[in-house]
């Protein structure tokens, strides 16, 4: 089981990619992962159950955070 990360404002906004089937690129990040830190993976290619982060950028900050946790349920993102 996988966790990833997809940098998007919102859960709605996610859902509603998924539903017109666009581009959505989802970053795991390990440090011991042999193919490297970050890997990326299209969200269409997650295997069942494989969690999602959705994360966003603090405006004034500049640091990007998690704000929500979902699963990939080979279709769409469910919460667990």
């Amino acid at each position: 089981m996988k966790k990833v990360y997809v940098n998007i404002s919102s859960l709605e906004e996610l859902i509603d990619n998924i539903a017109k089937n666009k581009e959505i690129i989802c970053v795991e990040r390990n440090i011991f992962n042999p193919n490297g830190y970050e890997t990326k993976y299209s969200i269409y290619d997650l295997n069942i159950n494989d969690i999602i982060a959705l994360e966003k950028m603090d405006k004034q900050s500049k640091i990007v955070f998690p704000y929500e946790w979902v699963v990939w349920n080979g279709i769409t993102v469910v919460f667990p």
